[in-house]
């Protein structure tokens, strides 16, 4: 008897951070990452904010709770040649506006959320490194999807306009959705901040803890198990229209395999490798984080040079001597 083969593994093969898939999310990726914060907490003790039991009760709330957690803690990119607080207005990026009693009142914006729609609770970061003059935007919080004042702005989901699971097979099930996060005069509980107006803090709890650690271990498994689902597919058709699907099944099979099955593959592999869902996947990984801005505008640069706007369309395009 022939042995089964093994689950398709979502996680790294056709989404980055699924949410679906609770209990991973759970005991995986978020839960690695406060427990990279709570393997370092005094990076949280500030001289003016101790963020040491707020990060311990974040942590169990975490854990205990089996919370999913979307991490915003990238600025837009607007013009990185300057710090935050150096930005043509002072809310671009997530600040404190304002200090009570009871917490702090902040606006602003954040990316990329992960599938922050789906989620119990957002952390908000930053993980790029502060500027000493940006103190304002120096802090870290965790608050509720549904905290007043948060606005998701989410891209066009791939699952919308998935036609079939048979078709779309990943994008119809899996599409995590990224989103951009507003902060429109949230409040933010004392008990909720974690770093507060520190740029050390905010900076070091992400390079003087294991969290990104834990965090790009995930990516790594993450993207060698996508290379590992990629390595064996390829191409598509449709099995279900009446004409045409008889036709299928006599030409496009072979022996062991009946057309359904290949076909299966074949829209697998499509929606892995040509989708707008697959383009967004390969982005993700290209430039995520960090990548390099001479680098990519040297790309796009180098992909604007291919044409001009004065070339003749292809149809009008003829021979030197002018024929056709």
């Amino acid at each position: 008897m022939a042995e089964a083969a093994p689950a398709i593994r979502p996680m790294g093969a056709g989404v980055n951070l699924l949410p679906n898939v609770r209990e991973l999310h759970a005991l995986g990726l978020h839960d690695s990452v406060a427990a990279g914060f709570v393997s370092a907490p005094d990076v949280f003790a500030g001289a003016e904010f101790d963020g040491r039991a707020d990060l311990d009760a974040y942590y169990r709330r975490m854990t205990q709770g089996r919370l999913y957690q979307s991490f915003p803690i990238t600025n837009p990119q607007i013009d990185r040649t300057k710090s935050a607080a150096e930005q043509e207005e002072d809310d671009l990026f997530v600040r404190v506006v304002k200090e009570l009693d009871g917490g702090i009142v902040v606006r602003g914006a954040k990316m990329i959320g992960t599938a922050a729609v789906f989620g119990d609770e957002i952390t908000v970061g930053t993980i790029e490194p502060p500027a000493p003059q940006d103190v304002e935007y120096a802090l870290c919080f965790s608050v509720p999807v549904n905290t007043p004042g948060l606005k998701f702005i989410s891209r066009t989901s791939y699952e919308a306009s998935a036609r079939s699971v048979f078709d779309n097979p990943l994008s119809s099930r899996f599409d995590e959705n990224d989103a951009l996060l507003v902060c429109d005069g949230v409040f933010v509980p004392w008990e909720n901040v974690l770093t507060y107006r520190n740029v050390e803090s905010t900076f070091g709890m992400w390079w003087l803890t294991p969290a990104y650690n834990n965090f790009v271990h995930q990516a790594a498994t993450r993207f060698w198990t996508k290379r590992e689902f990629l390595t064996g597919l390829a191409i598509l058709y449709d099995l279900t229209h009446p004409e045409l699907g008889p036709l299928l099944a006599k030409y496009v099979r072979s022996p062991g395999h009946p057309a359904e099955q290949r076909i299966k593959l074949m829209k697998l592999a499509w929606d892995a490798l040509g989708s707008e869902f697959a383009s967004r996947h390969e982005q993700y990984e290209r430039f995520v984080r960090d990548g390099n801005p001479d680098l990519l505008a040297a790309f796009t640069q180098s992909c604007l040079d291919g044409y001009q706007l004065d070339e003749q369309p292809f149809m009008e395009r003829g021979t030197a001597d002018g024929s056709a």
